[in-house]
């Protein structure tokens, strides 16, 4: 997901656990994923993109929580429908706001 600004705006303030589980599950089982990511480890990435800070990723490698993030946005903007043009919309808010709080990517080469 683009961390907590797609979270917030599939899924809106007051969220059930529930929906998120959905959410989860569906991507799970729409999207053939390259990391094998399941319901539960998606999960727990969206929940942390939600705020939740009694979330535990530490068994979660990185593969996988790209996975939850891409697939998710992927899934939520289906679900949603989203065109490329709000996506995109939504990506460049998310950089904006990564930047503004001194993220520095990788150059790639």
């Amino acid at each position: 997901m683009t961390g907590p600004l797609l979270a917030r705006s599939y899924f809106g303030q007051d969220y059930e656990l529930e929906a998120v589980t959905t959410l989860a599950a569906a991507a799970r089982d729409h999207w053939k994923l390259p990391f094998g990511a399941g319901a539960m480890e998606l999960a727990a990435v969206m929940r942390v993109a939600l705020g939740e800070r009694d979330v535990d990723l530490s068994e979660i490698t990185a593969a996988i929580q790209g996975e939850a993030h891409t697939f998710s946005l992927m899934t939520a903007s289906e679900l949603r429908g989203w065109n490329e043009t709000e996506v995109n919309r939504l990506v460049a808010k998310a950089e904006a706001v990564a930047f503004k709080k001194s993220w520095a990517p990788h150059i790639a080469r």
